[in-house]
């Protein structure tokens, strides 16, 4: 957690650690994280605000803070969700990944641990997709996504968690939109 020293208010940094400055494919994923979650412009998406650079080059996402906790965590404390629960959080990632997928953005990623159940000033929960660290940006689908990668993911490489990850990425093809559903 960071405070803004004019406005007074708390934001969250992200910051990758020293040792991986040097890792230039890294620090454009940061980049292209920062970027896409910031075009999403959805409800259910964690907000970037800024994008900014240290002294040492290190690139650095200050981002809405979030009440709450992960899906994950949740999933943990309770022995489980009654269905009118999960769907409402079923749709409400479904219309956030609409909303990247319109972009071309690909979040490769999707797990409860990179979904946050914020809690709201009500006491509702709103659900908002973390983490855009490992996306794929679909050319030709809109001119509105960010720049990809210079140098993109292998074909041939895995990318996500081995729990989740789509059957066409587990097999190293390059995948689309459908690999997030």
């Amino acid at each position: 957690s960071v405070e803004h020293r004019k406005l007074g208010v708390d934001f969250i940094a992200k910051v990758p650690r020293e040792e991986f400055a040097s890792n230039r494919q890294l620090m454009e994923r940061i980049r292209l994280e920062a970027q896409s979650a910031a075009r999403i412009e959805h409800p259910n998406v964690v907000q970037v605000n800024h994008l900014g650079y240290l002294a040492d080059g290190r690139p650095y996402l200050i981002m809405d803070p979030l009440s709450g906790h992960t899906l994950e965590t949740e999933m943990q404390t309770r022995e489980r969700l009654p269905l009118v629960e999960a769907l409402g959080y079923g749709l409400q990632l479904a219309s956030a990944l609409a909303a990247a997928h319109a972009l071309g953005i690909v979040h490769r990623d999707i797990k409860p641990d990179n979904l946050f159940l914020h809690h709201e000033l009500d006491g509702s929960k709103t659900l908002k997709v973390l983490d855009f660290g490992v996306v794929r940006i679909l050319p030709g689908v809109s001119s509105d996504a960010p720049i990809p990668l210079a140098v993109p993911t292998d074909t041939g490489i895995v990318v996500g968690t081995p729990r989740y990850v789509s059957p066409e990425a587990a097999l190293g093809k390059r995948v689309d939109h459908r690999a997030d559903i």
